[in-house]
């Protein structure tokens, strides 16, 4: 019964880090962003976020990154003046 409170925390924390990890990237999107930088923000391996982000949202770091830029720039296509160039 123990060892499966101590599974379910470690679970929500991991929920909790990731959710982090993904507000932030959704924050900085726009920005420079490595995944390096992203380990040393959070205090991880690289192997890890890279384990969390495949396992969790079915993409790597640099997919979801890229994910998140081209959604962006259809907003600001959609909703601004501006242009395509």
């Amino acid at each position: 019964m123990l060892e499966l409170a101590y599974i379910r925390n470690g679970e929500e924390k991991e929920e909790t880090w990731l959710d982090g990890v993904i507000r932030y990237v959704k924050q900085y999107h726009t920005q420079d962003m490595t995944i390096n930088q992203l380990c040393e923000h959070f205090g991880c391996s690289r192997s890890r976020i890279s384990h969390i982000f495949k396992s969790t949202l079915g993409v790597n770091f640099r997919e979801y990154l890229n994910i998140l830029r081209v959604a962006y720039a259809k907003n600001l296509l959609w909703h601004s003046d501006m242009n395509v160039t």
